[in-house]
């Protein structure tokens, strides 16, 4: 991940493109996580729901964004605190709104479950 999307740098959200969802998709969401953070669940950097199916990127207009790790809803960029994490950045097509108005990463994936129409996943990789 290049240091200008990190906590040592600039920490801009990067730019996360898309194309090609299924015809039934409804609703757009992203999760972008740390999986090598300590503790039993990965460290969230970003929850957003309710892009509409037209959308082809982010950043864009989200009808929600979640909470991360530290309770905020905003992008945390990445800071591991030692050694190369791995941050995944994940698409989800959901073929119903979730109607989400608060929560993050586990009221995101219970809102999802069994209505993901396609996903796309891809790993950064940023150390210290």
């Amino acid at each position: 991940i290049p240091k200008e999307f990190t906590a040592d740098g600039a920490g801009k959200v990067p730019e996360i493109r898309w194309s090609g969802l299924p015809k039934s998709t409804q609703e757009i969401a992203l999760l972008v996580e740390d999986s090598d953070a300590p503790g039993d669940k990965p460290f969230v950097h970003l929850v957003v729901a309710g892009l509409v199916p037209s959308a082809t990127e982010y950043p864009a207009s989200p009808s929600f964004i979640g909470q991360d790790s530290d309770g905020k809803a905003e992008y945390f960029p990445p800071a591991p605190p030692s050694g190369v994490h791995h941050y995944h950045f994940e698409v989800f097509a959901v073929d119903q709104a979730t109607h989400m108005s608060a929560g993050g990463r586990e009221e995101l994936l219970r809102a999802i479950s069994g209505h993901v129409v396609a996903k796309g996943e891809l790993v950064g990789l940023y150390g210290r």
